[in-house]
């Protein structure tokens, strides 16, 4: 995967002339940070076919070996939007069944999931006046309890025209896709782990409300509206 073949197809998309692609880097996300803070214009974008120190949320490493995967990250230069993240899961989600065939699942917030296993990661970040939004995507060599692949799927694909679909869907993003990412939630209707400030409780997803937060009844009946934390799902990957 390289510029010149990513570019071969977004000819005449507003962020081509924005796109920039690594052989490594420490983490795209940073990496954008970085330009984000130099003035870079939104849409500008960062891919690596290999990230040494790639991240997900709440702290955690992203494994992320060359070749294997789409590591993707996204400078938005716009006002904060707590849905911004779920959009991002319907654009990539609509890139990967575009290319692929294959109809993934999605784990509130961030993670898309197949046959219960993980393929995709979503991290959203504020910069300053910016946001970016990194994309990680398992495409190959990945097979364990937790995780899969695009390849370990069976999908056929093309990392260059995965990664000009995911662009092409990230820029297309609006909150008119809401109710897209409710409809292929997993997380609504299940019992969960609720982890938040070093506590966990559990609780039955009821519904996601029009900002993406979780609607939630616990233990002892009472409601509760989630916009922040961990929400481990009762048997996915020992409660991720």
């Amino acid at each position: 995967m390289t510029k010149e073949t990513v570019l071969s197809h977004l000819q005449g998309h507003p962020w081509a002339e924005h796109l920039i692609v690594l052989a490594t880097v420490g983490s795209t996300n940073q990496y954008l940070k970085e330009l984000a803070a130099a003035g870079a214009p939104h849409g500008t974008v960062v891919i690596a076919d290999h990230q040494s120190a790639g991240r997900g949320r709440l702290g955690r490493s992203f494994l992320s070996p060359k070749g294997q995967g789409l590591y993707l990250s996204v400078l938005l230069r716009q006002k904060p939007d707590l849905r911004l993240t779920p959009m991002a899961a319907v654009a990539v989600r609509r890139a990967i069944l575009q290319e692929t065939g294959l109809a993934p699942q999605i784990k509130w917030i961030n993670d898309l999931v197949c046959g219960g296993k993980k393929l995709c990661g979503i991290l959203t970040e504020l910069c300053g006046d910016a946001i970016i939004v990194g994309i990680g995507i398992n495409c190959s060599g990945i097979a364990h309890e937790a995780a899969t692949s695009l390849e370990v799927l069976g999908a056929a694909f093309d990392r260059s025209r995965l990664a000009a679909q995911v662009i092409d869907q990230l820029s297309q993003m609006s909150p008119a896709q809401m109710q897209e990412y409710k409809t292929h939630c997993l997380t609504i209707g299940q019992d969960v782990q609720l982890h938040q400030n070093g506590t966990m409780r559990l609780a039955h997803v009821d519904d996601m409300d029009e900002e993406g937060a979780l609607l939630v009844t616990l233990e002892d009946g009472t409601k509760e509206r989630i916009f922040s934390g961990e929400v481990s799902v009762r048997g996915m990957y020992g409660y991720v």
